[in-house]
C-alpha cells in the first residue's frame, strides 16, 4: 500500500486534539461514537439515560484533553470513563427511591406560577385593589404604622 497515507491512530489524534487540533477530535468522535453509544445503551437499556451519559463521557474527554498522556489506548481510556459513569448511574439509582405510581398526576396538579393567565390574573387583582383604594377618602388611603 505504498503511496496511501495511513490514518493516524487514536493516541496521535488525542495528542493533536490536546494541542488544539479540533479536526483530530472530530475524527476521534466519528470513530468511536457508534460503538460507545451501543456499549452504554446495552448496559443501561434506557435511551434517555444513555443519551445523557454519552454526552457526559465526551464532555469528560474534552475537559481532560489538556492533561492527556497516552499511557494506554485511547479507546481503553474512553471506555473506562464510560464504565465509571455507568457505575455512578447505577449507584445513584440504588440510593434514589422509586417515583410514586401517581407521580405524573402529582406533577400535573402543581400550579404553574409562570403562566400568562396567572400574570394577567395577578395584574387584574392589583388593578382592582388600586381602583378600590382610589374610592376611599384620602385619610383612609394612607396606612399609619406605629
Amino acid at each position: 500500500m505504498d503511496g496511501v497515507p495511513s490514518e493516524p491512530d487514536d493516541n496521535a489524534l488525542m495528542t493533536a486534539y490536546a494541542m488544539g487540533d479540533q479536526h483530530a477530535f472530530e475524527l476521534l468522535y466519528s470513530r468511536h461514537r457508534a460503538g460507545l453509544y451501543r456499549y452504554i445503551l446495552r448496559l443501561l437499556r434506557d435511551r434517555a439515560a444513555t443519551d445523557e451519559l454519552f454526552q457526559d463521557v465526551w464532555q469528560r474527554v474534552i475537559t481532560a484533553r489538556t492533561g492527556w498522556r497516552p499511557s494506554g489506548s485511547f479507546s481503553g481510556w474512553l471506555y473506562q470513563i464510560a464504565h465509571h459513569r455507568i457505575n455512578d448511574y447505577w449507584r445513584a439509582r440504588r440510593h434514589r427511591p422509586a417515583a410514586p405510581i401517581d407521580a405524573e398526576e402529582r406533577v400535573a396538579a402543581i400550579p404553574d406560577q409562570g403562566t400568562p393567565e396567572r400574570a394577567v390574573s395577578e395584574f387584574e387583582q392589583r388593578r382592582r385593589l388600586q381602583l378600590a383604594l382610589e374610592t376611599l377618602p384620602r385619610e383612609q388611603r394612607e396606612v399609619g404604622w406605629r
